[in-house]
């Protein structure tokens, strides 16, 4: 089973039948070798002709309108950075599939290659069942115990075979599985004006009221740290005013003392009518994760799991 109010996407490089898809997963439009697993919202932007659809993935702080302006027969090179949210998008083609990915990550987009096409998926853990791919321990490593050195890991995800499309760029995958061909659309770039920090207060409040519109039943993690603590009052004073934001502090159980904490505490105290504050406290029963990728069933044109 997947966890509950997982949202996860992916497809083929090539659209030649059959391919399969994750179990209870549903192509995005008719006769689309990309597919949709979960309620994920997907936004048909233009199909200009039989082979040729460009959608969007995940949630656009656009409205259609907006959209329509930066779309003519290629997605403009800003597409995926212009506006807040947490979205990608895919071009589909008679040639192969390309993929404009965010500058953040914030929706990781993978690869691997199958069946002399590409394969590709927001969820890497979905990849590794299709191929049957092992961990990467020597990405593991890097995690474990150099993970202030991220160029280590490149782009390689935690399965073998199976890489993170990097982000801020336009990558197509070709519908023959040849090397995938990359131009990077976005870097920083360094400004006089406005002041960074004002820029970043900026976009934070865009990305955060977006979501709390959205969704204003929402939750938000409150670990003490400066990052989360940002977000969890932006989000609270985005919300309408007869909601309140629940803040959640995880903690090892019987340890309700530690710094973190107390700075969580002291930033929801800060905010009484506005974040009710939730302790989460695990034990040694957490730590446990029976979740393995051969749990994830794919299913080909005649309806059988792969599993």
């Amino acid at each position: 089973m997947l966890p509950g109010g997982s949202m996860f996407y992916g497809g083929f490089s090539s659209a030649v039948a059959p391919r399969p898809r994750p179990a209870g997963a549903a192509p995005v439009a008719p006769g689309s070798p990309s597919w949709r697993l979960g309620n994920g919202p997907v936004r048909i932007l233009s199909t200009f002709a039989k082979d040729h659809r460009i959608f969007l993935i995940g949630r656009c702080g656009a409205d259609d309108a907006e959209l329509s302006q930066h779309i003519t027969s290629d997605p403009a090179s800003d597409i995926t950075w212009r506006w807040p949210g947490t979205y990608a998008v895919v071009e589909e083609t008679a040639r192969g599939v390309i993929v404009h990915t965010d500058p953040a990550a914030s929706l990781p987009v993978y690869a691997t290659l199958w069946n002399g096409c590409w394969a590709w998926s927001t969820s890497a853990r979905l990849l590794a069942a299709l191929t049957r791919a092992t961990i990467d321990t020597e990405r593991l490593a890097c995690a474990v115990f150099l993970p202030s050195v991220p160029a280590l890991a490149d782009t390689r995800s935690f399965f073998v075979g199976v890489q993170q499309l990097p982000p801020g760029a336009r990558i197509e995958l070709p519908a023959t599985g040849a090397p995938l061909r990359i131009s990077t659309c976005w870097r920083p770039t360094p400004a006089e004006r406005p002041l960074p920090h004002v820029r970043l207060r900026d976009a934070l409040e865009r990305a955060v009221a977006l979501r709390t519109a959205l969704d204003p039943a929402l939750s938000c993690d409150l670990s003490g740290g400066l990052d989360s603590t940002s977000i969890a009052v932006i989000a609270a004073a985005a919300l309408p005013p007869e909601r309140r934001l629940d803040a959640v502090t995880v903690h090892p159980e019987g340890q309700i003392d530690g710094a973190d904490l107390r700075h969580a505490r002291l930033a929801a105290a800060r905010y009484p009518d506005r974040i009710t504050h939730r302790l989460l406290p695990l034990t040694d029963l957490h730590r446990a994760d029976g979740w393995t990728c051969g749990d994830l069933g794919w299913r080909a044109g005649g309806g059988f799991s792969l599993r």
